[in-house]
């Protein structure tokens, strides 16, 4: 936690995403070793939205409707922002990058 609120809660958070997270396709037993290590700095909002500055990759899912991206679960990748809405809503901007649709390397 680099910053909190006077309430006491984070208002900025350097993240860094472990190496490699192992994502598995329950019905199949497929799995896909994703290499997660990017880096952020995630600045909280008191009504649960958030904005990432990103550098590398990370895991993100998005639900359906939820996201400028399809409903699936992706490694983000490159230099970007991610900003998430007080409704869950994703929003990926890039600077450069891309995204690796991790569902399907698992059908």
């Amino acid at each position: 936690v680099v910053r909190t609120r006077p309430d006491g809660e984070p208002a900025l958070v350097a993240y860094k995403g472990k190496l490699i997270v192992r994502v598995t396709n329950t019905e199949s037993g497929a799995s896909y070793d994703a290499d997660v290590g990017g880096s952020a700095l995630v600045e909280m909002h008191a009504d649960g939205s958030q904005r990432w500055w990103a550098t590398g990759p990370i895991l993100l899912g998005v639900p359906e409707g939820q996201g400028n991206l399809p409903r699936g679960e992706y490694v983000i990748d490159g230099t970007y922002t991610l900003t998430i809405s007080a409704t869950g809503y994703r929003t990926v901007t890039w600077a450069h990058g891309s995204a690796d649709d991790v569902c399907e390397r698992l059908d």
